[in-house]
């Protein structure tokens, strides 16, 4: 008795139960009644089968009233553009919803189609996901143009069922409001040897205006003038434009390329970009070759001396072993001065008015090598180098040479005056704040100094010397052998670090970086940072921006390569300014003595330079033909 109440409440629970899952099946699905409890099975049957709804066949449940989905067709649940749609952008992509999953290998080109009236328009067709295709056209659509898509049956759900009815949608393109852009520029950007009689096409991705294509908009300089070339601008076909020079182009120059938000596009979309910048390098191919290289003091051919030049005849005048070199505009007279480094003393050479070529000297000095001018003009300093000291001069006299900072001792050793310690120190330069920075040679480190005479380390091993090249900031840094430095209107310095071969750039803080070059790695090659080759560069200039075809350039006197080299500091790309233009006999550009056009000319172990900030005009020191020269452009 006992066991058939148990049995009789067993059923009742089941038969709830049973209820309870037939209202729930549309939450849960029909497959779910596979998962009924199978512990009992026969009396599970017995009260399935008074159900309306089932018959069981024992483990399986299907139902004889409602359909599964899986036999139940595809549909477009939603369309974008929508139906109807208008002012559609031109680069839109269209997506279709199903609802359900679809089988991916059905949706193609042959079952989904864009229409430009009869016309297919060449599109790709892909799943973002099972229930989702995206048509992307190959290009922009027309504008205020109708589109239809169409959607064939024999696009099929994952089970094989067909789309239910064939499906087809329209919209319309609106106005182009995309931004012109450029989509190619021939010779790419950053392009080296580039002929100088060559013309540069720019293609759009889309119909330019060629009224806008005109030369307020379109500029091609050199090197970072701030004076465009005359160019000829032709628009090829409706979305190109050939731009060349009236003159052949400098050779082995950098050249930038700008085209401004003032080009538009047939609808009056303005490009992208605002100057759109492209650079390239021009090589020798034309032949073309520019500007002059002359002797303005010394011999003519080698002979070293000490004789002064004269008014009448600047080429009377003798050195021996001029080093570094500093310009300068003195009430109203343009001046040289130039370390004489074995004649022990400083030549003044009288550049303008009726005293040009006339030389004078200042004494008593110990192998003397950098030298620079405040930007007042009324103090001079040099680098005593062997007498181990900073020497000043109070201008216009330069009668007396003070010492500003250094024992007259080798040594290394940070304080004021004469307390402080150099050992070789060779360049010198001036910030906008009155400081002076050195380079301490045979330190190896990069030596600072206030108007008070205060001595510290900027950037290089202290208190130990110790060689090396290391990017990094201050004390962590490492140099071998700096020699020549610049600074430039940020305060920028650089310094070519000789025996590593490298050009580096120093911040305010002491932040060291390697610009150009490759330690340890001596060569000739024009090229951009660290792929360039120099061979024990020394001298070192920054070029103020308003000096025509090379202002914001640093020029270089690469001294083993017997050249003169031009570096951008923004792009770090390296060219030659005058000289070989290639090594020659084993490796090394051959040395000489021949004034002539830039590329044609030879000099022999250059190593001081500077620069007429308002001309362009650039000066040397032929060091090994103890002549001074002057290179204009």
């Amino acid at each position: 008795m006992k066991m058939h109440i148990m049995k009789n409440q067993k059923q009742r629970i089941f038969l709830m139960l049973s209820f309870v899952l037939f209202f729930a099946i549309g939450e849960c699905g029909w497959a779910g009644l596979n998962q009924l409890p199978q512990q009992d099975t026969k009396d599970n049957e017995k009260l399935l089968l008074a159900l309306p709804f089932f018959s069981v066949n024992r483990g399986t449940t299907s139902s004889v009233a409602p359909t599964t989905t899986s036999s139940v067709a595809p549909t477009i649940i939603s369309v974008l553009p929508a139906q109807n749609a208008i002012d559609v952008s031109i680069s839109s992509s269209i997506i279709i919803s199903f609802s359900k999953p679809m089988t991916p290998t059905s949706i193609d080109s042959t079952t989904i189609t864009l229409l430009q009236g009869t016309t297919t328009v060449l599109s790709q067709i892909n799943m973002l996901n099972s229930e989702v295709a995206v048509i992307v056209p190959s290009g922009n659509l027309s504008t205020y143009t109708s589109y239809t898509v169409t959607i064939t049956t024999d696009v099929k759900c994952i089970e094989g069922i067909p789309l239910a009815t064939h499906y087809a949608w329209n919209f319309t393109t609106g106005a182009d409001s995309l931004p012109l852009s450029v989509v190619s520029v021939s010779p790419a950007n950053t392009t080296l040897n580039v002929s100088p009689t060559a013309g540069i096409l720019v293609t759009f991705q889309k119909a330019v205006d060629s009224a806008t294509l005109i030369s307020a908009n379109i500029t091609i300089t050199a090197n970072g003038s701030l004076f465009p070339m005359v160019l000829t601008i032709t628009p090829v076909g409706t979305s190109a434009v050939l731009i060349s020079s009236t003159t052949p182009l400098a050779n082995f120059t950098l050249h930038t390329l700008q085209l401004t938000s003032g080009i538009k596009d047939t609808s009056g979309n303005a490009l992208t970009g605002n100057p759109y910048t492209s650079v390239f390098t021009t090589s020798s191919e034309s032949g073309v070759d520019g500007g002059s290289v002359t002797t303005i003091s010394g011999p003519l051919s080698v002979a070293s001396g000490t004789a002064e030049g004269t008014a009448l005849n600047p080429f009377l005048a003798r050195y021996n072993l001029p080093r570094f070199l500093a310009w300068a505009n003195i009430a109203g007279t343009e001046k040289l001065f130039i370390t004489n480094m074995s004649g022990n003393n400083l030549r003044i050479l009288i550049l303008s008015g009726a005293t040009a070529g006339l030389t004078t000297s200042l004494a008593g000095l110990n192998s003397p090598r950098g030298v620079i001018i405040n930007h007042a003009n009324t103090e001079l300093f040099i680098t005593n180098t062997t007498g181990q000291n900073i020497k000043k001069v109070t201008l216009p006299s330069t009668l007396v040479a003070a010492a500003l900072a250094g024992s007259g001792v080798a040594g290394y050793v940070n304080a004021t005056g004469v307390a402080a310690r150099f050992y070789n120190s060779e360049g010198i330069a001036i910030d906008s704040e009155g400081i002076l920075f050195v380079t301490d040679q045979t330190n190896h480190v990069i030596r600072k100094i206030t108007s008070a005479g205060v001595v510290t380390t900027l950037a290089g091993a202290y208190p130990t010397v110790i060689s090396g090249s290391i990017d990094a900031t201050g004390t962590s840094a490492r140099f071998n052998a700096p020699r020549g430095i610049a600074i430039d209107a940020s305060n920028n310095i650089y310094v070519t670090d000789s025996n590593n071969h490298t050009i580096r750039k120093i911040t305010q803080s002491g932040i060291v970086t390697t610009i150009a070059g490759s330690a340890l790695n001596p060569g000739y090659e024009n090229s951009s940072g660290v792929a360039a080759r120099f061979n024990t560069p020394q001298g070192i200039v920054f070029v103020p921006a308003q000096a025509p075809n090379i202002g914001g350039m640093l020029l270089i006197t690469d001294t083993l390569n017997h050249a003169i080299r031009m570096l951008d500091p923004n792009t770090g790309m390296v060219t030659t300014y005058a000289g070989p233009l290639s090594a020659t006999t084993g490796g090394v550009p051959l040395a000489g003595y021949v004034n002539s056009t830039r590329f044609a000319s030879r000099f022999n172990y250059p190593v001081g330079i500077t620069v007429n900030p308002s001309s362009g005009v650039v000066y040397i020191t032929d060091t090994n033909n103890y002549a001074i020269k002057k290179i204009t452009y």
